[in-house]
Order: C-alpha cells, then structure tokens, then sequence
C-alpha cells in the first residue's frame, strides 16, 4: 500500500511538472503574440506620426500661403477704400479697413486642427457646435459674402469716379464759357462745396489711417520691447549656465580627486578617462624600471596645470619613497600622458619618450 501511495504521488509530482510546463508554453505563446501585436501597433503608429508630420507641414505651408494671400488682400481693400475717398465717395467704406489679423491663433481657438484653413479663410472662428465642423453651406456663404463685398467697394469707386468726372465736365464747361454767367456761379458754387465735403472725409479718411498707424506703431514698438527682454533674459540665462558648467567641471574635478584619495593608485587607471573628459586612451604601459628622479622631473614639468598638480598630489605625498610601485609609477605617469594629450598633443609627450630610462 505504501510503495502504491509513492507511485500515485510520483505520478501525480510528474502529472503537475507537465501541467506547469503546458501553462509556461501557453504563456511564452500568448506573450510572443502579445509581442507582435505590439510590435505591429508601435509600426502604425510609427505609419501615423508620419502621415501627421506630413499633414501638420502641409497645413502650416497653407498658412503661411494664406497669410500672405490675406495680407495682399486686404491691401487691395485699402487701396480701394482710400482711392474711393479720393475720388469724392462716402465714409461708409471706411469700416473696410478695420481688418482682422490671421497671423493671431488666439482668435482661432474655437476652430477644430483640421478647419484652421477654413476659420481664416471665411475671417470667422464660428464652428456649428452641433455637428462639431463647418459646413458647405457656411463656406459657401462666407466666401459669397466676402466676394459681394469686394464687388460693392468696386461699384462705389466706379460710381465715385464717374460723379467725379461729370463734375470735372460742367467746371469745364463753366470755365470756357459755354454756360450763363448765373450757371458759372452756381456750378462753382457747387464744385466749392463738393471740394470742402471731400477734404472734410479725406480728414476722417487720415484720422482713421493715424489710427491704425498708432496701432501697428505700439504693437512694432511692444515687439521690439519683448525682443530686447528675451535677448536680456537669454543672455541671463547664458551666464547662469556658463556658471553652472564651471560649477560642474569643479565639482567633477573635486569628485576625481576624492575618489582617487579614497582609492588610491587602483583608482586611477579606472578614472582617469572622466578626469580628460572621457577623450583619452591609455592603452601604451608605462616604462616600470623608470627612476623616482626621473618621474619627479616629469610631475615637475607637468605642474603647469592647477588640475593636474591636485591630482598628482595625493600620489605624491603618498608615494614619498624613493622607489615607486610599479603601478604607483604607472598610475603617475598615466595621469600625466593623459594631461599632455589633453591640453599638449605632441611636443611633451615627444620629451618624454626622448628622455633616457635608468635601467
């Protein structure tokens, strides 16, 4: 009963380990599934952010076109608004150069990403909250609207300049003589008038335009005022960096030479690429038969570099014997090679090897 009780226990150890070994199969499969779908999301995505990339600069090429093209026409509507205020023609087109600025995204931040376009192009940022985007309706409303108005300032400037010309004709008239001297009168008369009403709203005309003149001279002048602050601020901030960089590099020197005290000469060979700032290969071993007064000649000329002479010197008061360690001598030297590779390549490394070694 005993020996059929182990067999049972056995068979059932045996039973559990292929059960344990079928989970740990359907895991490794349900994970490498798991990995390539994700592997498969990371590349649509990938996919998107290009396709968005290009959209965005698409988008921004079409701002900038827009823009430009918004600029030129609003340039247009002055020019006929002015020229119609020239010809003799009313004041009422004067509220056609109060014109909205499409380079400020702040009066556009009721539009959706993908109708930015569409909000500059109709001057609205008025987005049907109901469907979330504008319609076709809209647009085409918009646009109808912003063509008749153009239409009405070119009718207005035709109709000012063809009063103007009429006028032109009898002043002509009256001045050759073709009218009475009563008819002279009056038309002079009348063209006296027309001139004073035409300098009165070409003053109303150049009040409007000094206005506009004052706003675009404190918005140039508030630009100019936050270009110097940022170019003070950057220059602030270029300082403090500056600062914050010597602070490191002290702080990094300070650290190579605690870890160096703490160590010793194991330490050095370890850290003496973050002491030249990683730059520096020390692969060629120092000469172990070079004599003490030899290697002190060389610290001696070395000394030149405030950093090298705190490194060396924990090296130097603790190696004060007359017969270095291989490795102390090694370390020493290693230090200096790397200073002269660091701040002189060439010329002390060349005196180094030409100076005799004491065998």
């Amino acid at each position: 009963m005993a020996s059929g009780k182990r067999e049972n226990e056995v068979q059932g150890h045996g039973m559990g380990d292929q059960i344990e070994q079928v989970d740990a199969m359907v895991l490794q499969y349900q994970n490498q599934k798991l990995i390539q779908q994700l592997e498969a999301q990371k590349a649509e995505m990938h996919a998107l952010e290009g396709k968005f990339k290009d959209l965005r600069d698409k988008q921004i090429s079409y701002d900038n076109t827009l823009i430009a093209v918004n600029k030129m026409w609003n340039q247009l509507v002055d020019d006929l608004v002015l020229f119609g205020v020239r010809a003799g023609g009313e004041l009422r087109c004067l509220q056609a150069l109060e014109h909205e600025d499409f380079s400020i995204d702040d009066a556009l931040a009721s539009c959706p990403p993908e109708e930015i376009f569409l909000c500059r192009l109709l001057r609205s940022g008025y987005v049907d909250k109901n469907r979330g985007s504008i319609s076709v309706k809209a647009v085409q409303e918009a646009l109808s609207l912003r063509h008749s108005a153009i239409v009405d300032l070119m009718k207005h400037l035709q109709e000012a300049i063809a009063a103007r010309l009429a006028r032109n004709e009898l002043l002509a008239s009256a001045l050759h003589g073709n009218l009475s001297s009563e008819d002279a009168i009056v038309q002079l008369r009348n063209h006296n008038g027309y001139l004073r009403e035409v300098i009165s709203n070409m003053r109303e005309a150049i009040d409007v335009v000094h206005l506009k003149h004052n706003r675009f001279t404190d918005e140039i002048s508030c630009y100019i005022d936050n270009h110097s602050r940022e170019q003070s601020e950057i220059k602030h901030l270029s300082g403090d960096l500056e600062e914050s960089m010597a602070e490191l590099e002290e702080s990094r020197r300070k650290l190579v030479i605690l870890q160096m005290q703490k160590h010793g000469p194991s330490f050095i060979n370890a850290s003496i690429g973050i002491a030249v700032n990683g730059s520096i290969s020390l692969d060629k071993p120092a000469d172990k038969t070079m004599s003490w007064r030899e290697l002190k000649d060389s610290v001696d000329e070395a000394k030149g570099s405030n950093f090298l002479s705190s490194v060396l010197s924990p090296f130097l008061t603790f190696s004060n014997a007359p017969s270095l360690l291989p490795t102390t001598q090694g370390a020493i030297l290693a230090v200096i090679n790397a200073h002269y590779a660091f701040e002189k390549p060439y010329q002390s490394h060349l005196r180094l090897k030409q100076r005799p070694h004491a065998y």
